[in-house]
């Protein structure tokens, strides 16, 4: 048995947390922030591998850490807890 509004009737426990609200400004998570960079063009430290398959290469990972910490107000971010949080 189950719920009869989860597809193929299996309950769904737990909650996706991907925008959750700080006050009046949207957190952004860490696979929107990579998202944003890679469309934002800036091939000098992240770039499509093949956009099509979401394959994409970090040129320059302290750059990357280092714009991630600055986003969330950490300046000791690195990229050891970057890569542990993806």
């Amino acid at each position: 048995q189950g719920d009869a509004s989860a597809p193929y009737g299996k309950k769904h426990y737990g909650r996706v947390r991907d925008n959750v609200k700080k006050g009046n400004q949207k957190k952004v998570v860490l696979w929107e922030f990579i998202r944003g960079l890679l469309l934002n063009g800036n091939t000098t430290i992240i770039k499509w591998e093949n956009k099509q398959e979401g394959v994409f290469r970090i040129i320059n990972s302290q750059k990357v850490a280092q714009l991630w910490g600055k986003h969330k107000q950490n300046p000791a971010m690195n990229y050891d807890k970057l890569a542990r949080a993806m």
